[in-house]
């Protein structure tokens, strides 16, 4: 009963890390220059915190509640994902059919989606899969110290943490 709500929460916040993710490291990647060193300074900067301290703090200053443990997970896993789109890109943006789509005159936005996401898209998948089961952890952990979802609300790690006292 107490994965209901992991497995809903989990998947959402892995979800949006990959939106905001694949945006920076699309960016990053296709335009380089000063918007990559801006945008990867500001990811490596996340990317020094230990997660779960990432998480504490974001909870504790918040409040635990269902949106906050996802905007946590969120903010979190977004950095790894945007290196890992922001590599792709790099290697992905001087193959031919990219040269081809920008003598075609395609709208960046264009070439940013559907030539180079589009042919990333299983290194991206693959790793969007593992942070699944990272973030299940990571909730279920939050939950134990207190932060994840509320009482009245059944979770793993909460469950846990009531439990230890028999």
């Amino acid at each position: 009963f107490g994965a209901r709500r992991i497995l809903l929460l989990a998947p959402l916040a892995v979800l949006c890390a990959l939106v905001v993710g694949c945006t920076l490291g699309l960016v990053a990647g296709y335009y380089g220059g000063w918007i990559d060193d801006v945008l990867m300074r500001v990811v490596d900067a996340l990317l020094a915190l230990p997660a779960i301290l990432l998480y504490l703090v974001i909870l504790a200053a918040a409040g635990p509640s269902p949106l906050n443990v996802v905007v946590a997970i969120t903010v979190g896993g977004t950095p790894g994902i945007a290196r890992l789109v922001r590599g792709l890109t790099l290697d992905l943006r001087s193959r031919d059919y990219v040269a081809a789509a920008r003598l075609r005159g395609e709208h960046p936005l264009y070439i940013m989606v559907a030539e180079i996401l589009v042919n990333a898209r299983g290194p991206v998948l693959v790793d969007a899969l593992l942070r699944v089961g990272y973030a299940c952890i990571a909730i279920g952990t939050l939950g134990f110290l207190g932060l994840g979802l509320p009482p009245p609300e059944p979770d793993w790690g909460g469950m846990v943490a009531r439990a230890r006292r028999f």
